[in-house]
C-alpha cells in the first residue's frame, strides 16, 4: 500500500519536474553562470593553502591512507533505536495539515504540499476499508514503510520495533487521529529519530576525537573559481573578483569593519553547501574566511545578538575544537553585535576587531 501511494506521489513529482525543466530551457539556467576567479595577487598563495578538516580512521588497504574525510554519517556507527526514547508529542498532528489554498499561497508553495496531500488521501481511503481490529497493525506497517523510504541509517527491524514502542505510548485519541494523518505522524517520528541521531553523533564525535580515531589534517583547497548567482565586487580585499552577495545587515556591518583593518590581507564569503566547512557531527559553514598579513587564517561566524535556544553554543564549541587541533595559525571566532554568548571564542564586534588587529 505504501509503495502504491508513493508511486502516485512520485509520478506527480516527475510530471512537475518535467514541466519545470521544459520551461527553463533557454532561460536563466540555460546560460553560463558568471564565473569569478581568485584575484591575481593571491593566486600563487592560494595554491599552497590547504585548510584542515576532520578525518576519520578507516581500515588500511593496499594503497595505504588510513584516514578519510569525516562525514556525519560515519558517526552513526553503532547507533540503534532499541534503547532510545520513544516519547513523541503528537499534539499538532492533524489530518488537514497538508491542505493548502493555492489562491492564497501562489505557485511557489503548493507543489510539495499537493504531493503529500495525495499520499495522505490515498492512505486514508485505504484505512477506511480496513476492519477496526486490524487498523493499528496496518498503521504500524504503513508508518514503517514511510520511515524506511527516508531513513537508510537504521534497519527495517530497528524501525519496526521503535514504531511499536511509540504506538504503545499513544492514548486512544492519538491512535484515532493517527489513522487519518499517517504522513504527519511519520514525519514527527522521523524528526524524533533525527534528533536522537544528532545527540548520538555529537557524543560520538567528541569521544572519537579524544581517542584519536578522528584527527584534523590538511585537506580542503579553495576552488579556482566561484559561481554565485548574485555577487558583489564593491567590498575591498575580497579573495575572488566578486563574492556572494547574500549578507544580512549585521554580516555586512561585520565585513565592512573587518576589511577596514590594516592587517587584513583578504576575505572570502563562504558559500553554504558548496564551500569549506568544519565537518564535525554537523557540517558547519562559517560566514567568512579571513587571512591576515601575518598569514593567520580565521573563520568568523556572525550571529547578531545571542538568543537563547539557537545553535550558537553548538557551533562555537565545534569551531573552537577545530581551532585547537588545526594548527597554530588557525582561529575560529563567533562575533555578536552587543549581546555576546558567554563562552570562549565569542566576542562583541568591538572586542572582535581588537583581537583581529593583533593577529
Amino acid at each position: 500500500m505504501t509503495s502504491q501511494a508513493s508511486e502516485q506521489a512520485e509520478q506527480y513529482e516527475s510530471e512537475l519536474k518535467a514541466s519545470e525543466e521544459s520551461s527553463l530551457e533557454g532561460g536563466e539556467l540555460g546560460n553560463m553562470l558568471h564565473q569569478y576567479s581568485i584575484q591575481t595577487n593571491w593566486q600563487d598563495e592560494i595554491k599552497l593553502l590547504t585548510l584542515p578538516q576532520f578525518c576519520v580512521e578507516t581500515a588500511p588497504d593496499l594503497f595505504g591512507g588510513a584516514y578519510a574525510v569525516l562525514n556525519p554519517v560515519h558517526l552513526l556507527e553503532g547507533f540503534s533505536l532499541r534503547q532510545q526514547d520513544a516519547t513523541i508529542n503528537f499534539a499538532m498532528a492533524e489530518g488537514d495539515m497538508y491542505k493548502v489554498d493555492i489562491s492564497d499561497y501562489g505557485e511557489a508553495v503548493p507543489k510539495y504540499q499537493r504531493t503529500r496531500q495525495m499520499e495522505s488521501d490515498y492512505l486514508r481511503e485505504y484505512l477506511a476499508r480496513v476492519p477496526e481490529a486490524k487498523k493499528v497493525n496496518e498503521c504500524t506497517k504503513l508508518l514503517c514503510g514511510q520511515l524506511n523510504k527516508f531513513n537508510n541509517s537504521c534497519s527495517a527491524g530497528d524501525i519496526a520495533a521503535y514504531v511499536g514502542r511509540v504506538i504503545e505510548q499513544m492514548d486512544a485519541d492519538e491512535v484515532a487521529n493517527m489513522e487519518t494523518a499517517l504522513p504527519v505522524y511519520a514525519n514527527k517520528i522521523q524528526t524524533k529519530i533525527k534528533q536522537l541521531q544528532a545527540v548520538y553523533q555529537e557524543k560520538t564525535f567528541y569521544e572519537w576525537l579524544d581517542s584519536g580515531k578522528i584527527i584534523c589534517q590538511s585537506n580542503y583547497q579553495m576552488p579556482k573559481i566561484i559561481t554565485p548567482a548574485d555577487a558583489t565586487d564593491s567590498i575591498p580585499k575580497s579573495l575572488y573578483e566578486a563574492e556572494r552577495n547574500d549578507m544580512n545587515i549585521f554580516e555586512n556591518k561585520v565585513i565592512d569593519a573587518v576589511v577596514g583593518l590594516d592587517n587584513i590581507k583578504w576575505w572570502h564569503r563562504i558559500i553554504d553547501r558548496k564551500d569549506f566547512c568544519i565537518n564535525g557531527f554537523i557540517n558547519h559553514y562559517p560566514d567568512f574566511l579571513l587571512c591576515t598579513m601575518k598569514g593567520n587564517i580565521i573563520l568568523l561566524e556572525s550571529k547578531g545578538d545571542y538568543l537563547d535556544g539557537d545553535d550558537s553554543k553548538t557551533k562555537l564549541k565545534l569551531g573552537r575544537r577545530w581551532q585547537s587541533v588545526a594548527g597554530s595559525k588557525y582561529r575560529y571566532f563567533m562575533v555578536f553585535d552587543k549581546r555576546a554568548l558567554q563562552q570562549e571564542g565569542a566576542y562583541t564586534l568591538e572586542d572582535m576587531l581588537g583581537v583581529l588587529q593583533s593577529l
